[in-house]
């Protein structure tokens, strides 16, 4: 909805209702919020009255390993079944690669057994099967925003997620990303084989982390720098269990995290040699919009052969997220779209941009809400002034638009009927006030 607010100016209200019913509550519940003083957005609409969105200042951020969980997007994919073509892709590009067609990974046959629920999470949460799946997951999520006209002035991603970033920019085809996203999840996995690394998240900033660690001489390297105040430290195991034991008795919060490998450290650096092959057998282009780099925190050359080399240092070398995040919202940034599954990616840069002006949003938060999620970041999208195409969402669906001015006068209309009036048509008859 788009109006002229009391104070002036233009001003636009979204929301999302599951049908008729909930469409009228919404509508009150706006209309009782514009009349009882200065709008904003809550739980149930989105409200702004700013100037309208630039479509330069969207950004797209996919999410990496972590996010994968089972049947991840299914409601958007029964919403559109024209899109199981990626996943059919997929499952005919990895066939000799997985034991199991990705698909069937993603969306087991449903199950009562807890201990078969468990085997599933255990096969999607492989770092073989993740990749991929994120990479398909990621991709899906992307597609449907192009649908509704939702395009990036610029990408990136958080560890795995780089790689769709730089397939959304048209460097790589669909096909290479999922070979390349196999072939990262096989060198990882080895790499992981024995569990003699490990990794530890440090409740401080970098400064402070390094001085931690050189004061308790733990020979541990810089993984990830997430947020402003978390720092991922990596190395082999029995340092990790030191280290998270001597940083808490120095009055920081310090935890190991769950993975047996020492990633976006030099450990990984058999990964690196391993992925050069892969790397080189694919096509690689020039961007077509910028792309932002966790190992510099700047942007992506345009050259394919220092884009290419870039990449590979990307799974040896720390990962430097805060910094890139920033330097997309100097770059322009105001708006951060989360394209995949979950949220954590949000959370962190409401952390990191924390006191500057912008908006993260996910599209999608909790499994089962798949559909609405979506169409809820849509709403907020919308609500920033976004030009949308939103005839996609109604396009052979068979269903009825409504216009706002003419159901106010059809409830007007209805609010005069008396208690003892029937509405009737061909196929229903009830109360007028049931």
């Amino acid at each position: 909805l788009s109006f002229a607010p009391p104070s002036g100016g233009a001003a636009r209200v979204a929301f999302v209702a599951g049908n008729v019913d909930e469409l009228r509550a919404r509508l009150a519940k706006v209309e009782c919020a514009l009349s009882s003083g200065p709008a904003r957005s809550t739980s149930e609409f989105f409200y702004s009255d700013d100037v309208p969105l630039e479509p330069a200042s969207v950004a797209f951020l996919f999410p990496g390993q972590g996010s994968q969980q089972v049947e991840m997007l299914s409601e958007l994919l029964l919403s559109y079944p024209e899109l199981c073509d990626l996943y059919e892709s997929a499952d005919a590009e990895l066939k000799n690669e997985l034991a199991r067609p990705l698909s069937s990974l993603i969306f087991p046959p449903p199950t009562f057994d807890p201990e078969e629920r468990k085997a599933q999470k255990t096969r999607i949460n492989d770092t073989r099967v993740a990749q991929p799946a994120l990479a398909l997951s990621d991709v899906l999520v992307a597609r449907l925003l192009e649908r509704f006209g939702v395009e990036p002035a610029m990408v990136a991603g958080h560890s795995f997620g780089e790689y769709v970033a730089l397939w959304k920019a048209g460097v790589y085809p669909f096909e290479q990303l999922l070979r390349m996203a196999a072939a990262r999840g096989r060198a990882i996995a080895r790499a992981e084989e024995g569990g003699r690394g490990g990794m530890a998240a440090v409740i401080a900033d970098e400064s402070r982390t390094r001085a931690l660690l050189d004061e308790l001489e733990l020979p541990l390297a810089i993984a990830n720098l997430n947020a402003p105040e978390q720092t991922v430290v990596a190395g082999p195991v029995e340092v990790i269990e030191r280290a998270v034991k001597a940083i808490e008795e120095r009055g920081v919060s310090c935890r190991r995290l769950p993975v047996s490998a020492a990633f976006h450290t030099k450990e990984l650096a058999s990964a690196r040699e391993e992925l050069e092959p892969v790397f080189e057998a694919g096509t690689w282009n020039e961007p077509e919009r910028p792309v932002f780099s966790n190992t510099s925190a700047g942007r992506y050359p345009s050259e394919p052969a220092e884009i290419r080399e870039l990449l590979l240092r990307h799974v040896s070398e720390a990962l430097r997220f805060t910094d890139e995040v920033r330097a997309m919202h100097d770059a322009g940034a105001r708006v951060f779209v989360e394209v995949g599954p979950k949220s954590a990616l949000t959370g962190l840069v409401s952390r990191i941009l924390e006191g500057r002006e912008h908006v993260a949003m996910a599209t999608n938060r909790a499994p089962a809400l798949a559909w609405r999620d979506f169409c809820g970041a849509l709403a907020e999208l919308a609500a920033l002034g976004l030009p949308l195409e939103l005839a996609e969402a109604f396009e052979g669906r068979g269903l009825e638009r409504i216009d706002i001015e003419e159901l106010a006068r059809r409830e007007r209309a209805q609010s005069e009927l008396k208690v003892t009036d029937w509405l009737v048509d061909p196929s229903l008859s009830r109360p007028a006030h049931a």
